[in-house]
């Protein structure tokens, strides 16, 4: 692997906000790119030291879990020095570090790897392209790490999405962003939290959940359920085309 830039090769990039101009840093943990024929491909990662986080589609709906794709979409609004004309190729949290397997009784070596290796499959949204994919992990079809499945005949399922959702879902990060803008801008500071669940709320890691009075400011969350692929799609889609 090789480096072939840092952040100090890149300028922020400006939202198109309504209220007030907005512009935005960050550093991503890994950008990998890879030559195809005479094009190139990036993909966006993210390392997590804890569990594999889930690209959760609920989630990014609301606002949430956004990072991996605005480092996406801020690679294709400006590109690599270099390579300014890429695809997008998604994005990926990856795991940092090898996995404890936990069990009640001792589990023989075979089931304990069996089981890491699920714990180290990576979690995201790829290009449904064959030979994209195959690039990314060079096995017969049968991919170990990789988030999809493919038949004999070369069809990919999981994870995965085509070129166009892929840019629908960079636009719908950005619009989220240029939104969060215009609520700094327009003084809008109140609670609004989500919940997936006892355990799965928007206030769990919150720096201001030990000073905040939801209970007694009467804050309550809003509950939303998980949403299928097909609900998710036709929001972004939907959502970009208001957007435009």
């Amino acid at each position: 692997a090789k480096c072939l830039h840092n952040s100090k090769d890149f300028t922020a990039i400006r939202l198109d906000s309504t209220l007030m101009p907005g512009v935005f840093t960050g550093v991503a943990d890994r950008v990998d790119v890879c030559k195809l024929g005479e094009k190139f491909y990036y993909r966006v990662a993210d390392y997590k030291t804890g569990s594999t986080h889930m690209f959760d589609m609920t989630a990014i709906l609301y606002g949430c879990s956004l990072q991996l794709l605005i480092y996406e979409a801020a690679l294709r609004k400006r590109g690599l020095p270099g390579l300014e004309q890429m695809e997008a190729s998604g994005v990926l949290y990856v795991p940092a570090k090898i996995p404890m397997v936990a069990a009640q009784t001792k589990l023989p070596e075979d089931k304990v790897l069996a089981e890491r290796d699920k714990m180290l499959t990576r979690r995201g949204m790829l290009l449904n392209d064959a030979e994209v994919i195959s690039a990314m992990e060079h096995t017969d079809g049968s991919y170990k790490y990789l988030p999809v499945r493919q038949t004999a005949d070369g069809i990919l399922s999981g994870d995965v999405c085509s070129s166009s959702q892929l840019q629908d879902l960079d636009s719908f990060a950005m619009k989220k962003l240029a939104d969060m803008v215009d609520d700094i801008a327009g003084g809008e500071v109140k609670a609004n939290p989500i919940s997936r669940g006892p355990n799965r709320t928007t206030c769990k890691y919150c720096p201001m959940r030990f000073a905040c009075h939801k209970d007694a400011c009467g804050v309550s969350y809003r509950y939303k359920a998980q949403v299928t692929a097909e609900e998710f799609w036709s929001k972004i889609k939907k959502a970009v085309a208001v957007g435009e």
